[in-house]
């Protein structure tokens, strides 16, 4: 529930910012947002955030609650745990991938 209000959340900010007359949903247009629209830009970024997974923001413990979950599950279940150790670093790496990417989208 919690990436999905932050998938919806992050997606309903673009969607209002491209429907205004003098802003766009391409990613160069958004320079300069918190001038034009400091509500919508300050909501975005705690959006964004959160699907990273940052403190205190309800990403954070979603993804420690399945990064857990996992990690419970692989000690529970030894025929399964290789696949759910497995499991549990493909979600770390994906972390990491969105943070880079996250941060590239940021510094554009």
């Amino acid at each position: 529930m919690a990436f999905l209000v932050a998938n919806l959340g992050a997606f309903a900010v673009l969607a209002f910012v491209s429907r205004q007359p003098t802003l766009s949903s391409d990613l160069r247009d958004l320079r300069g947002l918190i001038r034009r629209a400091p509500v919508m830009t300050v909501a975005l970024a705690l959006f964004v955030l959160s699907l990273l997974g940052i403190p205190p923001l309800i990403g954070c413990f979603a993804k420690v609650d399945l990064f857990l979950a996992l990690f419970h599950a692989a000690e529970a279940h030894p025929r399964a745990g290789g696949w759910l150790y497995g499991l549990l670093i493909v979600a770390g790496v994906n972390t990491l991938l969105a943070a880079v990417y996250y941060w590239a989208c940021c510094a554009c």
